[in-house]
C-alpha cells in the first residue's frame, strides 16, 4: 500500500498517525475527523510557507501561533 504513495500522501498518512495515537492517549479530540485535522495542519503550514517564499513578511510568532490554533482547536479542553 505505501509503496504506491507519493511524499505528500506519505506525510498525511504519518501525520495521521500521529492524530490516531493522540486520541488513542486521550491527549486529542475524538470527534474530530483526523484526515480533515491533518488537512487542516497542512493547509496552515503550506499557507505560511508560500507567504514566505512570495517575500511577504512572517511576524516571527507565526508559527507558534499557528500551533496553538490548531492544537486549541484540536485538542480536549
Amino acid at each position: 500500500m505505501l509503496q504506491d504513495c507519493n511524499v505528500a500522501t506519505l506525510q498525511q498518512h504519518n501525520i495521521m498517525w500521529l492524530m490516531d495515537k493522540g486520541k488513542q492517549a486521550g491527549e486529542l479530540r475524538t470527534d474530530i475527523d483526523s484526515r480533515a485535522a491533518v488537512l487542516a495542519l497542512i493547509g496552515m503550514v503550506n499557507l505560511a510557507a508560500m507567504t514566505a517564499f512570495h517575500g511577504m513578511p512572517v511576524p516571527e510568532t507565526h508559527t507558534n501561533d499557528l500551533l496553538d490554533l490548531f492544537l486549541n482547536g484540536v485538542a480536549r479542553t
